[in-house]
């Protein structure tokens, strides 16, 4: 058999002697559920690619252009933003492009959770040096928020209306089942 070790002065007890916490709340404590992991990944579906999605979000002609950024968005009734960036030559050397649109990707993927969820966003950058990506953070944030207050005031939120009550399933529930059709030869 085993012995059981003594507990010194000064040391926690083993394990097996803490006594179990309460399965019942405290009313002193706020209850707070668990929130799933923010993702901060750029996956394809978060992509805008088909030139028929650039040509609906530029037909929605909603834009907002800041600094070297001129930004369209449409909403797309999905619950997440997607993304699409259009860098022509002038903007400088394949380099150059191709950096400023790893720092508009970089930022839209770091803040992708604080935007307004359900817009399709198409970025059209004009010629500049390559800034910083907490510059095009704070770019790209402003004008998603004012475009996002621009579609709020053109197409209002309109909050669901819950479905009438049913009539209680008893005593007429089964009449309209025996009442024959009137166009039907040989019933009624």
């Amino acid at each position: 058999m085993e012995q059981a070790t003594p507990v010194k002065p000064g040391t926690a007890p083993p394990a097996t002697t803490l006594l179990p916490l309460p399965l019942t709340p405290s009313p002193d404590l706020p209850i707070s559920l668990p929130q799933p992991p923010r993702r901060y990944n750029l996956p394809k579906k978060l992509h805008l690619r088909a030139s028929k999605a650039f040509d609906a979000v530029y037909a929605a002609r909603t834009r907002e252009s800041r600094g070297p950024l001129t930004i369209y968005a449409m909403p797309n009734g999905l619950p997440h933003g997607r993304l699409g960036m259009s860098v022509g030559r002038k903007v400088g050397t394949a380099v150059r492009r191709n950096r400023i649109r790893r720092l508009v990707r970089e930022s839209f993927r770091l803040m992708q959770h604080d935007f307004p969820a359900g817009y399709d966003l198409v970025v059209v950058v004009r010629p500049h040096r390559p800034l910083g990506l907490a510059d095009y953070q704070r770019l790209l944030s402003g004008a998603v928020v004012k475009l996002h207050n621009v579609w709020r005031k053109r197409v209002p939120v309109v909050p669901p209306t819950p479905a009438p009550p049913d009539p209680a399933p008893h005593a007429n529930a089964g009449a309209a089942a025996l009442v024959p059709f009137p166009g039907i030869p040989g019933e009624g």
